[in-house]
């Protein structure tokens, strides 16, 4: 009950970041997601997923990480590190009944914060995960993605110089913890947006063990 699809999961994802773009965009006068805040992308994710045929049957925003121990019924194993405390915040949390099945994290540019929030979801995947007693069934991390080329015929191999250079600097991380990802391109799922001289679109990342 209330346990959406995976592949459908990362569509909607992938799909909602060009449409809260563009809705942005129309409301700000020709301003791109960058220039507003990560609430509001997260808010239009979330609007989505919860219109799907099979949605979940619950679903937070700034779910403390403390309420993720308290549903799962423990708290993580160890000294908890720097960028994990029960005070941090999860962007979105989708449940299946009163379990939780997808931890979820949203950034609109490339930071050290992604790094921190891929950080958190491969603890949230080494502590929680079904495999090994928890409920998660995808920690998942999605960015919008910026380029831009002097030439609009160049515009799609920017694009895709960005996505490699992200993808290198997510899974040099995930990596050496000993644990697997899929990278996903949001070209997949829907037409990135175009203009002159700047091209956006998005990628996910779902850790794996």
């Amino acid at each position: 009950m209330g346990l959406v699809a995976y592949e459908k999961l990362i569509e909607t994802l992938h799909k909602s970041v060009i449409k809260a773009n563009a809705l942005y965009e129309a409301w700000s006068g020709s301003w791109l997601i960058t220039s507003a805040t990560e609430s509001f992308l997260v808010s239009q994710m979330a609007t989505a997923i919860m219109k799907l045929n099979n949605p979940p049957s619950y679903l937070t925003l700034e779910t403390l990480f403390q309420e993720i121990s308290d549903n799962q019924g423990k708290n993580i194993r160890g000294r908890k590190p720097s960028y994990y405390s029960d005070q941090n915040r999860l962007d979105m949390a989708l449940y299946s009944g009163e379990n939780l099945s997808h931890a979820i994290e949203v950034k609109r540019f490339m930071s050290p914060k992604c790094i921190n929030d891929i950080a958190r979801l491969c603890k949230l995947h080494e502590n929680f995960h079904k495999k090994i007693g928890g409920t998660f069934q995808h920690c998942i991390f999605v960015q919008y993605v910026y380029a831009k080329a002097r030439k609009r015929g160049e515009l799609c191999q920017h694009l895709e110089n960005k996505l490699n250079e992200y993808k290198e600097k997510c899974a040099a991380f995930i990596e050496e913890r000993g644990l697997t990802y899929e990278f996903r391109r949001g070209g997949e799922f829907v037409k990135p947006i175009t203009y002159n001289d700047e091209i956006c679109s998005s990628y996910s990342i779902t850790i794996k063990s």
